[in-house]
């Protein structure tokens, strides 16, 4: 497989190249792509059989094909070899299972899409930590092009299992419906379908004893600004700030909301 990704040299430099998902197959829910800059392949002939490693890279946001000094190869660890392979050039490359699933997530919004296109991968953590990994960077950088804050939102702040999926919305996209003693976090909405109960909360709760009751609706972003200090990542809720994505859950999520204090008082 390791054959199948495109190597491209990173400033015109051996032993730093990027990985890019072209192996990978499957269609994402929504079409999003990350933006790979243009640059032209050249195969590098060298025969000295270096061996490059994939590495994350935390300043560049990457993995990248690190050079491993002879004397250092041996310590590699087995167990998260995905494939090793000496290619035309006559360099080895070894990439780890983690590179795979960061690479996965450029093609595929779920675990369970990156799973069934790469079957090798079932049950395989790191993959998917991989994927976790690879799928909040690149909303990292659709954010960073588009100017505008991603949220991500899962059902637990400690995943029950390595399947449980992370979705990213757009901040402004998002609002809480509020009754007494509950709040939903509900994605393009409107208020005839929450009056209708024809809606999903985000953070995983039935909401259906609730259709037909009283409440207020408004944007997260408006919400978090009035309960900041309550909800985790609120302070970066409220500023918008599309370098950071906050994380809601629904083991954190509040329950207060103003709604119920002025019915409660």
């Amino acid at each position: 497989m390791i054959k199948d990704f495109k190597i491209y040299k990173k400033n015109f430099t051996v032993a730093t190249m990027i990985l890019v998902a072209v192996a990978m197959t499957g269609c994402a829910k929504k079409e999003t792509q990350i933006v790979q800059q243009e640059q032209s392949i050249e195969q590098d002939q060298n025969q000295d059989g270096k061996t490059y490693y994939s590495t994350y890279d935390e300043e560049q946001q990457e993995f990248i094909w690190e050079e491993v000094p002879e004397e250092e190869i041996q310590n590699i660890n087995e167990d998260v070899v995905a494939e090793d392979e000496v290619m035309e050039d006559g360099n080895r490359y070894i990439a780890t299972s983690q590179a795979f699933g960061y690479v996965a997530a450029s093609k595929n919004e779920t675990k369970k899409e990156a799973i069934e296109n790469n079957p090798q991968f079932k049950d395989d953590t790191l993959f998917l930590t991989g994927f976790d990994q690879g799928k909040q960077d690149r909303y990292l950088e659709l954010a960073s092009e588009e100017h505008r804050q991603y949220v991500a939102i899962r059902e637990h702040q400690e995943p029950t299992s390595m399947m449980e999926e992370t979705y990213y919305y757009p901040l402004e996209e998002l609002h809480v419906v509020s009754y007494i003693g509950e709040n939903a976090v509900v994605w393009n909405t409107t208020e005839e379908q929450v009056k209708a109960g024809d809606y999903q909360d985000l953070l995983g709760k039935d909401m259906s004893a609730y259709i037909g009751q009283d409440y207020m609706i408004e944007s997260l972003r408006n919400f978090a600004a009035k309960h900041k200090y309550e909800i985790p990542d609120g302070i970066y809720l409220e500023s918008g700030n599309f370098r950071k994505i906050p994380e809601i859950t629904g083991d954190t999520f509040i329950k207060q909301n103003d709604f119920t204090t002025a019915k409660t008082k």
